[in-house]
């Protein structure tokens, strides 16, 4: 069998009485509570699921429970949009959420949370000072492709803004001197 094994065995179908799905997971009203405890949790079980839908009325919305069951997790909802290459294209810009990355030490590997990009700015106080983002497998044993930036002169600024998909590797090594920004920017349609 190719799907998992149910407990209630139906030979028929359900009419149902009412206007309201079968289902009452699917519907919430605000979409704020996809990540609230409230929303999947009754007697201390946990009652989501991997690849539960959910639509949400306050923004008219539909998301996808997506990579494990747990719901608090922003980045594990996927909304699902309109069909045809406009929606397609819109999940692919960068949104408006971010996550602040923590420097660790230069050549340091990372993991991309959801699908979306990374972004470094740096400034430097000498010649030839570089940033360099590299994007690897998640096995991290397949570069690829990579990226550096140079300082010219003296002084200025170095910067990388690449796409990344969930669970990739990146590594991003420096001799930059400032650390400025270095950020994962979420994909419209990642979260």
């Amino acid at each position: 069998m190719a799907y998992g094994d149910g407990t209630l065995n139906l030979s028929g179908n359900l009419n149902v009485a009412i206007g309201r799905p079968l289902d009452a997971r699917y519907i919430l009203d605000n979409e704020a509570d996809l990540t609230a405890a409230a929303s999947w949790t009754a007697g201390g079980a946990n009652y989501a699921y991997d690849g539960m839908m959910v639509y949400c009325k306050d923004t008219n919305k539909t998301y996808q429970l997506q990579g494990s069951n747990d719901y608090s997790i922003s980045a594990n909802w996927h909304e699902f949009v309109g069909s045809g290459s406009s929606g397609t294209a819109h999940d692919a810009m960068p949104s408006g959420r971010y996550d602040d990355v923590t420097w660790q030490a230069t050549g340091s590997f990372y993991t991309a949370p959801a699908d979306g990009y990374v972004f470094i700015l740096m400034q430097g106080n000498a010649a030839n000072q570089y940033t360099t983002l590299s994007v690897w497998t998640p096995d991290e044993n397949s570069l690829i492709y990579t990226n550096t930036s140079y300082i010219g002169g003296t002084s200025g600024y170095c910067s990388l803004f690449y796409p990344i998909s969930k669970n990739f590797k990146y590594k991003v090594s420096w001799t930059a001197a400032n650390k400025i920004y270095f950020r994962f920017i979420y994909a419209q349609g990642s979260y």
